[in-house]
C-alpha cells in the first residue's frame, strides 16, 4: 500500500486484504499521516492497482468518510476515472498539487491493472505485474504486449525503484529479494525469446501462465460475484 501526498490531494494505492480495523487499522493510520503538518484538510482518493480482493479489503473503512473518495475496482470504473480513452500518450497524468503521477495500463496480471509512476521519488509502482515472487498471468499474450511499453517507459524516464504490491521474503535467510529496473528489462527480454506461454523462472521472480481450467474458474467466479 502506498500513500502519495501532494499539496492539494492525497492518493492511497490499494487497501490490503482485510476489512477488520482490529487487524489492519488502515484508515486510522492514513488519517494519522495526513494530520501531520497541513495535510489534514486534503481530500483523499483511494485507487487500486487491480481488483483482486487482497488489494481492496479495507475499502469499507474509507467508504463514507469525509473528504474521502473510493474508486471502484472494476476495469471500467478505473478506466473512466483515469481517462485512458482520452489520452494519446499511453498514460494519464494526475496532479496532486506540486506532485504529478503518471497512470498507465499495466500488464494483465488481472483485468484493469495499472502501473503508477511517481517522478518525485522516481518510483514505478507495478502492483502485481512485477514483484519478487511468483507472478500468475491470466492472459499471456496481453502480458507480453504490455511489458514492452513499460520497458520503453523506464528507458525514457528516470526510475530508481520498481515497487510491487507484495514483498516476498526468502523463507530460509529472511532477506528480501532485490528489486530494480533490471528486472523489467530481463522480463521483457525473456518474454520476447519465448514463442508460447510457459513458466519463466529467475532467482527473483517466477511468471506462470494460468491454465484453461483456472481461467474458466476465474470467469465463473467473476460472473457469480456480479450477481
Amino acid at each position: 500500500m502506498y500513500l502519495l501526498i501532494g499539496d492539494h490531494k492525497a492518493r492511497l494505492v490499494d487497501t490490503g486484504d482485510t476489512s477488520e480495523a482490529e487487524v489492519l487499522p488502515l484508515y486510522q493510520q492514513v488519517q494519522t499521516l495526513l494530520k501531520q503538518g497541513s495535510n489534514s484538510h486534503k481530500p483523499l482518493i483511494v485507487i487500486h492497482s487491480h481488483s483482486h480482493q487482497d488489494h481492496y479489503g479495507a475499502d469499507q473503512q474509507f467508504a463514507g468518510q469525509p473528504k474521502v473518495t473510493v474508486i471502484g475496482t472494476t476495469a471500467k470504473e478505473g478506466q473512466n476515472h483515469f481517462g485512458f480513452a482520452k489520452s494519446s500518450q499511453g498514460y494519464f497524468s494526475l496532479e496532486l498539487g506540486q506532485r504529478e503521477l503518471l497512470i498507465m495500463p499495466a500488464a494483465r496480471h488481472q483485468e484493469g491493472s495499472i502501473a503508477i509512476y511517481d517522478p518525485q521519488n522516481q518510483w514505478l509502482l507495478t502492483g502485481d505485474t512485477l514483484y519478487p515472487g511468483n507472478i500468475y498471468v491470466k492472459d499471456w499474450q496481453a502480458y507480453v504486449k504490455t511489458i514492452g511499453p513499460l520497458t520503453e517507459f523506464v528507458q525514457s524516464h528516470r526510475v530508481k525503484w520498481l515497487l510491487g504490491a507484495h514483498i516476498e521474503m526468502d523463507r530460509l535467510t529472511h532477506t528480501l529479494y532485490p528489486i530494480g529496473t533490471e528486472d523489467l528489462l530481463e522480463l521483457n527480454n525473456r518474454l520476447n525469446q519465448t514463442q508460447q506461454a510457459q513458466q519463466i523462472v529467475t532467482q527473483n521472480w517466477i511468471v506462470t501462465p494460468i491454465g484453461l481450467a483456472q481461467r474458466t474458474l476465474s470467469k465463473v467466479a467473476r460472473w457469480i460475484m456480479q450477481w
